[in-house]
């Protein structure tokens, strides 16, 4: 082999060598600078008003089990305020504005990573961010060499109350007799039960 494929061989080999690297340290870990940019891009899919479109694929599956039940979970709140309001103001509250995110810092520990994320209001694409910044904690972990959501200011926990307390009250007919006992919601019985057993038909009773 002459000096010259040498040279391209080795050239070839060093490049495959920092491309499987990535941005890591000597001990394997991801630098600060890298798990800013992924919890940047993460936080495309954090939810507000809703699951973001395609975040599946970003989140951890058992965070993404206790989201997808507890929007899912009827409550009964047809035109009355009800016990959900607060997963749909989880980050930009009702103002109907656009988040606009910012990694103020990412601690990465045995078990994944921590980042600190200020969160301020769009009120159209391309605008100026307004408002006094808001702190939020992203948990992530890293799951087949992927960065993914495994929780967003504790909201896992508080997803599975939300939906044990809901199953509770299917079984004591609590929210049942709730519209029965108001003329406007005596009208959406058929719909509601309909909607509890689609509920338990996806997730089980």
């Amino acid at each position: 082999m002459n000096r010259k494929v040498l040279y391209s061989v080795l050239a070839i080999a060093l490049l495959a060598l920092l491309c499987s690297c990535g941005n890591r340290n000597g001990n394997g870990k991801s630098t600060a600078e890298d798990l800013s940019g992924v919890a940047g891009e993460l936080c495309r899919y954090i939810p507000d008003h809703g699951i973001v479109s395609g975040s599946g694929s970003h989140m951890t599956s058992d965070f993404l089990d206790a989201l997808s039940e507890a929007f899912d979970a009827p409550d009964g709140s047809y035109g009355v305020e009800r016990d959900n309001e607060w997963l749909y103001t989880l980050v930009t509250g009702n103002g109907g504005s656009i988040p606009y995110y910012e990694v103020v810092s990412v601690e990465e520990n045995e078990g994944g990573a921590t980042a600190k994320v200020s969160v301020r209001d769009l009120w159209e694409e391309g605008g100026e961010p307004e408002g006094e910044p808001r702190l939020h904690t992203m948990q992530m972990v890293r799951e087949d060499g992927k960065w993914l959501i495994s929780d967003f200011d504790g909201i896992k926990e508080r997803c599975r109350e939300y939906v044990a307390d809901l199953r509770r009250k299917y079984e004591s007919g609590e929210i049942l007799r709730e519209l029965q006992a108001d003329d406007f919601t005596r009208d959406y019985i058929e719909e509601f039960q309909r909607e509890v057993e689609e509920f338990y038909s996806k997730y089980g009773k």
